[in-house]
């Protein structure tokens, strides 16, 4: 398939300065919008000769649903740009065959630029830096009050909350071995099933004070950002740190997220301390500051319900 690369470089564009100027904003076209520039688009076959083009040549850009006629050799395409050469030709130029006319990458460098500034622009008109500063503030706050759940709950469970920083720290395996006798249905007999339980949930939520320095400090960030982008003037040298902040903030929110579904769950062993030991009926005397209600242990307001044997959901 010929395309412009095999065309000699254009004299008039070739004697004009490299434009290093950009378009403020990359204007959308019509089918409609097309056709008004038709009479005024170059078409170029075998014996043409291969444009240089600039950012700030720009017209616009379509996406059609129909196919329409690049500039050189009426290479069919849906997608391209309306540019002015240097030269002052209109070429017409699809997004596959305009890679062989020079300055297209260029050209296509500065319109992502411009629609990343624009995002940039939108996000903070939306009022989404607040938003995102409001959320982490609330994920926050549940780290905060889940691990000072755990220091209520110390009291009566030390065994469980010394067992969990040891996972943590790795000088205990984070997985428990046991045996079960479960009912096979199909052979009508009893089975020994050997489980194996995870404790790094659990270690993640009884030895995690030094996350909540991490949560901390991204709540920290979320505010400074939430604070200074909404008056900041965006331009070329300062949105890309905008952005990086933005990325930054959403990799920090999801980390909050996954830690607060990470331990919701956890695994608890029976033999631990009288507390555990009575999770499935208490005969145990139990101090006034707790009370067992069902299938729930309550410490001083904060829930541990039992969702089976051996899981544990805790809630404050």
């Amino acid at each position: 398939m010929p395309s412009a690369k095999g065309l000699p470089p254009c004299p008039e564009c070739q004697g004009r300065a490299r434009d290093t100027r950009r378009p403020k904003s990359v204007q959308p076209l019509t089918a409609d919008d097309l056709r008004g520039w038709e009479d005024y688009i170059e078409r170029i076959s075998s014996d043409g000769v291969r444009h240089t083009i600039d950012p700030i040549g720009l017209i616009g850009e379509y996406d059609l649903k129909e196919r329409r006629n690049c500039s050189y050799f009426k290479h069919r395409h849906r997608r391209g740009i309306l540019i002015e050469a240097r030269c002052g030709d209109v070429l017409s130029l699809g997004l596959v065959c305009g890679r062989d006319v020079a300055g297209f990458s260029v050209v296509m460098r500065a319109v992502q630029q411009i629609r990343s500034l624009e995002a940039v622009r939108e996000h903070q008109r939306s009022g989404e830096p607040l938003a995102i500063y409001e959320r982490i503030a609330s994920l926050t706050g549940q780290i905060e009050r889940r691990l000072a759940s755990i220091e209520r709950i110390r009291e009566v469970l030390p065994g469980l909350v010394t067992l969990m920083q040891r996972v943590a720290s790795g000088s205990t395996s984070p997985y428990v071995h046991e045996t079960v006798t479960r009912f096979d249905p199909v052979a009508s007999i009893y089975r020994r099933v050997e489980l194996q339980h995870d404790l790094r949930p659990g270690a993640k939520l009884f030895a995690g004070t030094h996350f909540l320095a991490r949560a901390i400090e991204i709540r920290r960030q979320a505010k400074s950002y939430a604070d200074e982008v909404p008056g900041m003037e965006l331009d070329d040298d300062n949105y890309e740190k905008v952005q990086h902040e933005r990325g930054a903030l959403s990799d920090g929110e999801r980390s909050l997220m996954q830690w607060l579904d990470d331990t919701a769950k956890f695994w608890i062993h029976e033999n631990l301390d009288f507390a555990t030991l009575r999770l499935f009926g208490s005969r145990t005397k139990v101090p006034n500051h707790v009370r067992v209600e069902g299938r729930t242990l309550v410490v001083r307001g904060v829930a541990i319900r039992i969702d089976g044997p051996k899981g544990a959901t805790v809630t404050g």
